[in-house]
């Protein structure tokens, strides 16, 4: 419709390229989003052109496309479209308007023009601003999500780990001592059964606390609450129990404690399952060991724990390595130290035997 009422002013060529130009303008508006730039130079170039060769002004076109550039492409690239673009319609403008000859008509339109074009820039740039805001805080909070998702991953996989240590400890030392127990029994069946009737009780008090714990770290491994009874984890108090057992198999044990208790529950049960797992590897590698001694030292921010046994002399050191650290006893009592910030060592002891040393970390707002 406004081409036709140009129509009698314009050649038939000139009608014929406007509504080209038009139709051309039309279709490339269409990609603005995908390729702001792009289209921004293809519609000015066809507007433009149209205008100078005397067509109608597409006083829409420009600033759709310049919009579009403000809106979807980056700040740095919006100014310059912006300037650009007006220094291009100016020129085109002006040197139309002086070719025709009506400079007043041709100034109307060049403020027209730029009035548009600088309205659209303004508010491409800020819906632009605005849109790159909002994805900014999509993706932070995408970033937050992702973060919770590993940080719980992480949580189970540390819990899952601990557990592991938990069951290892708990299964090791209850079956070693049952082994040890049961083969007293059997050996003192006919001679002594007192003895071997004390034997099979022991054994008994044993697999039972044991199931008890097990049934802990299962209904923990489940993540189920109320899956298995629970019974209370262990923790220093409960070390003696350990020597008992030890004493039952056959060794004589000393406990020495320096210092009064410190250290939080996870702390207590570390060093619970360290004097564990030390005995545990004595019952098992420590040959010809008859005696276990266990100090435990409390001091202002650690504890230091070491179980020294009597076993294989110096002659046969490199085999009684081999056999301490075989399996995964050491390892788990060096990663309870190390969670708690400290450190653990074990081998061969100067005076013969073998020692297992760990110093356990106790944070400075705990004994505050």
């Amino acid at each position: 419709m406004v081409h036709t009422a140009y129509l009698g002013a314009l050649e038939t060529w000139q009608v014929v390229l406007s509504i080209s130009a038009t139709a051309a303008i039309g279709a490339a508006l269409l990609f603005r989003r995908q390729h702001p730039v792009l289209v921004l130079v293809v519609v000015g170039v066809l507007a433009l052109a149209k205008s100078a060769v005397g067509g109608p002004l597409d006083a829409g076109a420009i600033p759709l496309a310049l919009y579009a550039t403000a809106a979807y492409a980056t700040v740095q690239t919006a100014w310059i479209a912006l300037g650009t673009t007006l220094v291009a319609t100016t020129t085109v403008l002006g040197i139309a308007s002086l070719n025709t000859g009506s400079a007043e008509g041709g100034a109307t339109t060049l403020i027209i023009s730029l009035t548009l074009q600088v309205l659209a820039g303004l508010i491409g740039v800020m819906i632009g601003l605005r849109r790159r805001y909002q994805d900014a805080l999509a993706a932070r909070v995408q970033d937050a999500r992702r973060e919770r998702e590993q940080r719980a991953e992480l949580g189970r996989i540390t819990e899952r780990s601990s557990l592991s240590r938990e069951m290892h400890d708990v299964v090791g030392h209850t079956l070693t001592a049952i082994i040890n127990l049961s083969d007293g029994a059997e050996t003192s069946f006919d001679t002594d059964p007192g003895l071997a009737r004390e034997g099979l009780r022991r054994i008994n008090e044993i697999a039972r606390t044991a199931l008890g714990e097990t049934r802990t770290v299962v209904g923990a491994l489940r993540g189920i609450d109320g899956a298995a009874p629970r019974t209370p984890q262990p923790d220093a108090s409960r070390i003696p129990e350990l020597l008992d057992t030890a004493e039952a198999t056959g060794y004589q044990t000393t406990l020495v404690i320096d210092g009064q208790s410190i250290g939080d529950r996870s702390t207590q049960l570390s060093l619970y399952r360290i004097v564990q797992e030390a005995i545990t590897n004595t019952m098992r590698h420590g040959k010809n060991a008859t005696r276990i001694d266990v100090t435990i030292s409390y001091a202002v921010d650690s504890i230091t724990v070491q179980i020294h046994d009597d076993g294989e002399p110096q002659d046969t050191i490199g085999q009684n390595i081999e056999e301490h650290s075989h399996g995964q006893g050491l390892t788990g009592i060096h990663e309870r130290a190390v969670l708690s910030g400290g450190t653990s060592t074990a081998g061969p002891a100067p005076g013969g035997g073998w020692h297992v040393t760990a110093v356990l970390r106790i944070p400075m707002a705990e004994h505050s």
